[in-house]
């Protein structure tokens, strides 16, 4: 017979080890979690001495930890145990009486401490310390033995993990019980995210529900701030752990080195690859727990730790809806948010989760969720159904007393001033029900524009044009356009498109009209229809008698010929809407083109061969027969309408069509799926299902064949030199290849196998289409993509194609719409890119020239308006800083070179000044431009005269210095270095003040706009607000890991602060405290721009992206384009757009001129997209 230990304390552990043992001894979790006691084996658990009188292990380095840590030395007999509770492999829980207050306490100690192990025992019990929250288990008291060793005593919790609980609930009223348990931890986890703190290893086991229904997280062992580096363990510095250490000492710093750090069941798959995680791994594992909790099991199962990690990297679980079914689709909706395997695709934070799960539990809309009408209208009755009632009654109520009260009136003359008065009361009874009934309104206008805001970010990846035509619906009043603002400048950043919708099959073919003006389709539903590009309804020209497969316009543009089922190929009179119909095929027609002179006509039959066709007297010729029906690619014409091409029985076949001779090229063995001739008409190449490209040159010889795909090889087309050709395949990969040397490169993935390819008419842009509901669009000189979205069928698409002026790109597939984009509609674009990283960009005030400086010395000037960068001066190594002149004809250098110099931009030579040992990285312009202040590693802060090139020292620091800045009028330059000083300077009459000194080194001074306040940033992580009027300074704790920039809002009310981390202060000036902290960085924010109108913050992060912030709405949206780190950003003057640059040597221009009003920005939609809001399926 054996018993299980029904309760489970608060546990913390350090390791996987003594957390899975203390979860074993708890009876805590999933199956594998378990074990069970004899009652032979309880019975023998020793008795331990009512005072903790443990004898200290062996001595060691580990001794002085605690003291090294500062933590007091605490008396054993300050606690009396009442025995060992729990016991793992490196530590045990002791239930004991805290003898200084009188309660039960739960004690956690290690039974072998080494130095890495108490160091990281300590830090999580400081780190779980540090959470106060109802959800999250307290920590009393956190010290050491008088023999050394480190202990923590908790909250005793008398309670049962969450998982047995899990287990009870059989049916669905009872699994949807335990949603207030998941709450509770998401609501925990909220607040630690907050103070960016992660679990890492959230489940069911380390969840206790107490026996008063509290929820407790606990076992923080694997916990981790991001805001610190991970400790390093004896495998990060040996590579190999000692055989010396005690086996219980290799499981816990293997663990902190091994593969996963986790359960493996709750975890996501990045923290199964050991990939860096953030508050988002804890998202995924609340979710799993929900997963767990509704359908009755884990996400994953299996036979061990590693099988469930195979498992979860191999596939997505089986869908929730399908193991439990009735489960509202909300709830549903929102676990599968949480669980997503892409990172960015989950609730960014556990608030963002928890919020969602109490708008769930209390009948709001759900943001994870898509709606349709039928739900909305649904909804609203379900909520407002009282509402309407005492709508209908009050108007009822209002006739009745209307009458009522005339009646009496006239009946009973003597009481009317009763009557009135009983009127009046009736009268402000009815008011107050149509105010009653006007909120009721208002609530569901503000409940409708939520759910408008929420289509719109749902959509914004999956469909850009919807996204706006859902924000095109918002009410006028609402107080949501700033929100609205950001979301249409994010879908602009994506690729708005005018969609064409009227067909009612899938699209085949679409071709642009020569002069542009117009777009031709073809379709399963048997019409064409020609679309004027500025929207407006199609002219349909009909005549087939089955699907339409292929279309393709004169050069003039004055006839269009068509193919199809019907086995005739179709030529159209634009102009007089009538047809001839070309007969020979015997199969159906699957392609059409025209030579460039518009005289020949080439048409394929899908196995029946290829006829060429004289346009003029309508007589056609086979020039092939034996094509075979894998045939999947058509004839080309060279640009110059003399040759065609096409392969025939595995051999290359080029006709000239003007004498009529043709040339046959052997070696084009294997099925021939794609072709494509040379601009020049020197070179044409075969692409075969095998993954093989063929290259010919047209004059004669062998072929030449590379072996560039793996699958089949669906589209070629030659760059505009013909020295490159563009492939893409079956694989999904696009690539190039030198027809020259051969050489192969990579461009990156398509979402899907590739069915057609286009290169712009200026050979700039290189647009894919295919199996997958997106258009990519290759920028061919620096390989950067912009995928174009919206189409609802995955199948493929049949037509990409550019305008004549590579202004518009359209696209057509099997949804039956066509999609056109405006291809100078992007958000940003590349000002210049140099060979060297970029370190920093500035603008000049007058907003239309720019600064750059790189990492090799060069400075640069930029026009806006020019093609070419000019180089301004050139230092020996890196560039350090750049200062702009309030004037804007002159700048200011310093690099590693130790100078420092001062540019004319209007050409004249650059005046340099030397005096330095180092080098001088911290500069300072008078705002007369008459002084220059410098500093560095020297310590000497100089003051230059630059009328005269001289300077004088005006100050030693005892360290670096590192903060320069002038005040706004001009009389004092303040200055704060490592040595942990601010020293204020009066130039006139000199006067040198210590301000004050922080506890480490200053980084960043700032004065407010009004000259009366000085911010300084520490590294002892705290800003000091210097009052210079009053005298007085005010303290403000930061946290984070220092302060390395600050920089005021326009209007002196607040500010921001950087530091090395991911994120960026907001601060109320006037009281000190925190008003926001902008998180979406993965990595350091390295620089921030405050708008000017104060309503914006860029920031920029060597995470490679920048983010937008627009502070009224809390909307933000992301900058993508550098493809490294990013250096700097800044907003223009007028605050319309912005720069950046980065290590990947570019400046790139960022709009941000989407209008702000609500009126102006209804405009700027309605001419962006046509497009009406529709509910789509997910």
């Amino acid at each position: 017979m054996t018993s299980s230990i029904p309760r489970r304390s608060a546990l913390g552990s350090s390791a996987s080890s003594a957390e899975s043992a203390a979860a074993k001894t708890m009876n805590g979790g999933e199956r594998s979690e378990e074990i069970e006691l004899s009652d032979a084996e309880l019975s023998a658990v020793p008795s331990v001495p009512r005072a903790l009188l443990k004898p200290p292990p062996p001595p060691g380095s580990w001794q002085e930890v605690g003291r090294e840590e500062g933590l007091p030395i605490i008396s054993r007999s300050a606690y009396e145990s009442e025995g060992v509770y729990a016991e793992g492999g490196i530590g045990r829980i002791i239930k004991a009486r805290d003898m200084r207050l009188n309660r039960i306490v739960a004690i956690k100690e290690l039974h072998e401490p080494t130095e890495a192990l108490a160091r990281r025992f300590i830090r999580e019990a400081r780190m779980t310390a540090r959470l106060e929250h109802p959800s999250i288990v307290s920590v009393h008291e956190v010290g050491c033995w008088p023999s050394g060793e480190p202990f923590f005593a908790m909250t005793f919790i008398n309670g049962r993990p969450l998982g047995d609980i899990m287990k009870e609930a059989e049916t669905l009223d009872q699994k949807l019980a335990l949603l207030p348990h998941l709450y509770a931890v998401a609501d925990a986890m909220a607040y630690a995210h907050d103070r960016r703190i992660i679990h890492r290893d959230l489940k069911p086991a380390n969840i206790l529900v107490g026996q008063f229904g509290e929820t407790v997280v606990i076992d923080w062992g694997l916990a981790k701030d991001l805001n610190e580096a991970e400790p390093k363990t004896a495998s990060d510095e040996d590579g190999a752990l000692s055989t010396e250490r005690s086996e219980y000492s290799k499981r816990y710093e293997a663990t902190l080195a091994g593969i996963f750090v986790g359960t493996p069941a709750y975890m996501p798959p990045e923290q199964a690859l050991a990939k860096p995680v953030d508050e988002r791994a804890d998202v995924y594992a609340i979710g799993a727990l929900m997963y767990r909790a509704l359908a009755g099991a884990p996400p994953f199962e299996g036979v061990d730790g590693l099988d469930v990690a195979v498992k979860l990297l191999a596939s997505p679980p089986e869908p929730l809806g399908d193991r439990q079914k009735g489960l509202p689709q909300e709830l549903v909706a929102i676990v599968e948010k949480a669980m997503n395997r892409e990172v960015d695709q989950r609730y960014r934070t556990a608030k963002e989760l928890a919020e969602d799960l109490r708008r769930f539990q209390t009948g709001q809309i759900v943001a994870a969720y898509q709606y349709s009408r039928k739900d909305l209208v649904r909804r609203f009755v379900r909520r407002n159904r009282t509402a309407l009632v005492v709508a209908t009654s009050v108007l009822a109520l209002l006739t009745t007393m209307g009458t009522v009260s005339v009646r009496r009136i006239v009946l009973e003359r003597n009481r009317a001033q009763a009557s009135e008065a009983e009127a009046q009361r009736q009268r402000a009874d009815a008011e107050m029900q149509r105010q009653e009934a006007r909120e009721k309104q208002v609530d569901a206008i503000r409940r409708a524009d939520e759910l408008t805001l929420a289509q719109a970010r749902a959509l914004m990846d999956k469909d850009p044009s919807q996204a706006i035509a859902w924000l095109k619906t918002l009410s006028a009043q609402s107080p949501k356009w700033p929100a609205a603002r950001t979301l249409a400048a994010d879908a602009l950043s994506r690729g708005i498109g005018q969609v064409f919708r009227a067909h009612t099959g899938g699209i085949n073919a679409v071709v642009f009209a020569p002069d542009g003006k117009t777009i031709a389709t073809a379709s399963d539903d048997r019409t064409v229809r020609i679309w004027p590009l500025e929207y407006g309804e199609p002219t349909v020209l009909e005549g087939h008698t089955d699907e339409i497969w292929a279309a393709a316009y004169t050069p003039d543009g004055k006839l269009l010929a068509t193919g199809g089922k019907d086995k005739a190929v179709r030529l159209w009179d634009i102009a007089k809407g009538t047809s001839s119909v070309l007969s020979g095929h015997l199969q159906w027609v699957t392609h059409v083109t025209f030579s460039a002179d518009g005289k020949w006509l080439a048409s394929q039959g899908l196995g029946d061969g290829i006829f060429l066709w004289n346009v003029e007297t309508k007589e056609g010729t086979r020039v092939a027969t034996n094509l075979g029906v894998e045939m999947s690619r058509g004839p080309v014409f060279s640009e110059d309408g003399r040759l065609l091409a096409f392969v025939e029985a595995g051999k290359l076949v080029v006709w000239d069509v003007t004498t009529g001779r043709h040339d046959i090229f052997p070696g084009q063995s294997g099925v021939c799926s794609s072709i494509a001739i040379s601009a020049d008409a020197r070179m044409i190449a075969t692409g075969s299902v095998d993954g093989l490209i063929r290259l010919w040159s047209t004059t004669g010889g062998q072929g030449r064949a590379f072996r560039v795909h793996t699958d089949e090889v669906t589209a070629l087309v030659f760059s505009r030199d013909g020295a490159s050709l563009i492939s893409g395949s079956k694989d999904r990969s696009v690539r190039s290849t030198d027809v020259v040397s051969g050489a192969v490169r990579v461009w990156g993935l398509y979402g899907g196998e590739i069915k057609t390819m286009t290169l712009s008419p200026d050979g700039k842009q290189l647009a894919v289409g295919g199996k997958d509901r997106n258009v990519i669009v290759w920028n061919v000189a620096d390989g950067q993509r912009t995928t174009l979205g919206g189409f609802q069928d995955w199948l493929a698409f049949h037509g990409v194609t550019f305008s004549p002026d590579g202004k518009y790109l359209a696209a057509a597939g099997f949804d039956q719409t066509m999609r056109v984009w405006r291809m100078g509609a992007r958000v940003d674009r590349v000002v210049t890119e140099q060979a060297e990283e970029l370190v920093m960009a500035r603008y000049l005030p007058d907003g239309n020239r720019i600064v750059s400086a790189g990492a090799l010395g060069t400075v640069s000037l930029h026009s806006l308006d020019a093609a070419a960068p000019r180089i301004l001066t050139k230092h020996e190594g890196r560039v350090l800083d750049v200062r702009v002149f309030a004037d804007g004809n002159k700048i200011a250098t310093s690099g590693e070179d130790g100078t420092v110099r001062i540019i004319p931009l209007s050409g004249e030579l650059p005046t340099i000044l030397r005096a330095f040992r180092g080098n001088a990285h911290r500069m300072a312009i008078s705002p007369d431009g008459k002084f220059i202040a410098t500093g560095g590693v020297d310590k000497k802060v100089r003051l230059w005269d630059l009328s005269t090139s001289t300077f004088e020292i005006v100050f030693e620091h005892e360290k670096n210095v590192e903060a320069l800045v002038f005040s706004p009028d001009g009389q004092t330059l303040a200055t704060g270095s490592d040595d942990t000083s601010v020293q204020l300077i009066k130039l006139a009459p000199r006067e040198v003040k210590l301000l004050g000194k922080a506890e480490r080194g200053i980084r960043a001074l700032t004065y407010s706009p009004d000259g009366k306040t000085l911010a300084a940033g520490s590294m002892d992580h705290t800003i000091r607000l210097w009052d210079l009027e009053a005298g007085t300074n005010r303290v403000i704790d930061a946290s984070g890991n220092g302060v390395t920039k600050i920089a005021f809002f326009p209007d002196g009310k607040r500010f921001v602060s950087l530091g090395f981390e991911p994120s960026v202060r907001i601060w109320d000036f006037e009281t000190g405290k925190t008003l926001r902290v902008l998180r979406g960085h993965d990595r350091m924010v390295v620089s921030a721009s405050v708008a000017p109108d104060g309503k914006r913050v860029a920031t920029a992060s060597v995470d490679g992206q920048m983010r937008l912030w627009d502070l009224d709405s809390r909307e933000d949206r992301a900058l993508v384009g550098h493809t490294g780190a990013v250096s700097s950003i800044v907003f223009a003057p007028d605050g319309r757009a912005l720069i950046s640059a980065g290590q990947d040597g570019t400046v790139r221009l960022w709009g941000d001129d989407v209008p702000t009003t609500e009126t102006e920005l209804r405009v700027w939609m309605d001419a962006a997209t046509k497009d009406v809001a529709e509910m789509q399926d997910p």
